[in-house]
């Protein structure tokens, strides 16, 4: 057993892995300012608009779940205005029940249900895809493998989209009779409104808002917070749970149960006196169109719905001429646009070619995950 002391440079070799280690110092010397990492071995991605009081970060995690890791590959957290809103529910004491029937499970996080069962801690999540330039950057993790069985595909995609918020992209596909269950873990005053979900806490807003699936309930469960142990102070097991906290969470689940299905949810960090984006929703029979405008700023996403609720895509997903006119066979798009309509920034994640009004913007001789300036 090695007892030296370690110094600050060497104590992360023991989080990270060589090669994400080498990344970080690369990405600490470069000038890259989508401030975006993505650490493949840990399974973790950042997305961050800066380190000040005002800014906000998103964690995507899709890596281990055995061990002293916990069921939540896919899952993710959420920071604005120092203040930590959307949270994972932490931890207790390891010889607490609680531990093991709540914390580590997969109902205490950020992620996915298929009825009320969960992943199992064993296998690991990872992450697939990334790619990024100033202003837009994607990151895919395939949570599938977790949870052996009880669903056959999970892939939840990020979309950080100018700074400014995060778009929250899932596929999911089941063989069995249970529905999916979206879980949010937060802290703060959470109010629901047409618009979506408001939460607060102190100086830091969020609006959380279900773009897809269309028909869908809002329950708020109880779970716990974290239990914050002072270690100075004996304390029997029964006392320590007598001091746990209830915490509320939100669990979306879709009016039709069916087995494939995709959810499309926005979550827009804001301040005290800041402003929402007007927000409209398109749909047609095989994708799901979002327009955000952002007064000086316009950007088109468009979700497939390959194969959801029946569609069936032909020649890709091609939107109407009178709407986005854009024509692409991506799963998932992003297209920013300035206010006199001249395209800025584009993603295609998993496609050949995205197009504009008949101009090709991004293109691949293969499926692929592409941001480009343009």
């Amino acid at each position: 057993m090695d007892t030296r002391e370690w110094t600050p440079q060497e104590h992360p070799r023991l989080f990270f892995g060589k090669e994400d280690l080498e990344y970080l110092r690369e990405k600490r010397n470069s000038d890259n300012i989508t401030r975006a990492a993505w650490l493949r071995n840990m399974g973790w991605a950042v997305m961050r608009n800066g380190w000040g009081h005002e800014n906000s970060m998103m964690v995507l995690k899709c890596g281990a779940t055995a061990g002293h890791a916990h069921a939540d590959a896919g899952s993710f957290v959420l920071y604005t205005r120092d203040e930590l809103l959307l949270i994972d529910s932490g931890c207790c004491g390891y010889e607490m029940p609680e531990q093991n029937e709540y914390y580590h499970t997969t109902r205490a996080h950020n992620t996915v249900l298929v009825g009320d069962e969960g992943q199992i801690k064993r296998l690991e999540g990872k992450l697939e895809e990334e790619a990024g330039v100033p202003g837009l950057s994607f990151v895919l993790g395939d949570a599938s493998a977790p949870y052996e069985g009880r669903l056959s595909k999970f892939l939840r995609g990020v979309l950080f989209v100018d700074g400014e918020y995060y778009v929250v992209a899932d596929w999911l596909e089941k063989q069995n009779d249970k529905p999916f269950k979206w879980l949010l873990h937060y802290d703060g005053e959470m109010t629901q409104s047409p618009e979506g979900c408001f939460i607060k806490k102190a100086k830091a807003n969020l609006l959380v808002k279900v773009i897809e699936p269309s028909d869908y309930q809002i329950t708020i469960q109880q779970g716990y917070k974290t239990y914050h142990e002072d270690y100075t102070i004996m304390k029997s097991t029964e006392d320590k749970q007598k001091e746990l906290e209830i915490g509320e969470y939100i669990e979306i689940m879709p009016v039709y149960n069916t087995n494939r299905q995709n959810f499309l949810t926005i979550l827009y960090p804001f301040g005290e006196n800041g402003n929402i984006p007007k927000i409209e929703k398109i749909v047609r029979e095989n994708w799901t169109g979002v327009r955000v405008d952002r007064n000086h700023e316009v950007d088109l996403i468009g979700l497939s719905m390959d194969g959801i609720n029946d569609g069936i895509r032909q020649n890709g997903v091609k939107t109407d001429a009178k709407l986005f006119c854009i024509e692409t066979d991506a799963r998932l798009f992003c297209i920013t646009l300035n206010k006199c309509g001249i395209p800025l920034r584009a993603l295609m994640q998993s496609g050949t070619y995205l197009k504009l009004d008949g101009r090709l913007l991004a293109s691949s001789p293969e499926q692929a995950t592409i941001a480009v300036l343009v």
